[in-house]
């Protein structure tokens, strides 16, 4: 529903966009994904090898068989497991990236707020209409200040939700013990 972020004040959309952790929390989710991703994906390949190296070696014939047929669907799983941390690390890289400009595309709360002072303060001085070029100058520039926020927060919304639906893509399940 990006339509809603125009209904907004860009007050109310720069303080939306601005409070909280920020895309600076995200450094060491990011971080974890990769770590888990790299190791599952060292983890299976090892295993792989391992068996492999056996089943070949000392346990050659239906023992080695039978391993390498246990063996094999756990190191894919682990595989794709560390395939799958390694694509939510980098979704949630790009949603970072995506919070980072969307506030640098943002005015700021404070600058916005100075405008309205400013506008407020020129309409209580406006005793003979001296200050109607200002005022009108303030309320176009707040215009201005609207949809500059309403863009960056739609834009950082829909960018949000692809990232989300690319996160919701469930990893399956191992196989269970014998199976």
């Amino acid at each position: 529903m990006p339509a809603q972020y125009w209904g907004l004040t860009p007050e109310t959309n720069a303080i939306r966009l601005t409070t909280g952790p920020g895309a600076a929390a995200m450094t060491s989710v990011v971080a974890g994904y990769q770590a888990v991703g790299v190791t599952h994906i060292q983890q299976g390949a090892q295993m792989m090898a391992t068996a492999a190296t056996t089943a070949t070696g000392s346990w050659w014939g239906k023992g080695g068989t039978s391993m390498m047929a246990a063996a094999v669907p756990k190191s894919e799983w682990q595989i794709e497991a560390g395939a799958h941390a390694e694509k939510a690390s980098g979704l949630i890289g790009a949603a970072a990236g995506a919070h980072s400009a969307a506030v640098a595309a943002t005015i700021p709360y404070p600058v916005v707020v100075a405008n309205r002072i400013r506008e407020a303060t020129l309409q209580a001085t406006n005793i003979i209409g001296q200050n109607t070029p200002a005022i009108a100058e303030a309320d176009v520039e707040y215009g201005e200040y609207w949809a500059q926020n309403a863009t960056a927060m739609t834009g950082y919304s829909s960018a949000a939700a692809s990232i989300v639906s690319g996160l919701s893509v469930p990893l399956r399940p191992p196989l269970a013990a014998g199976g």
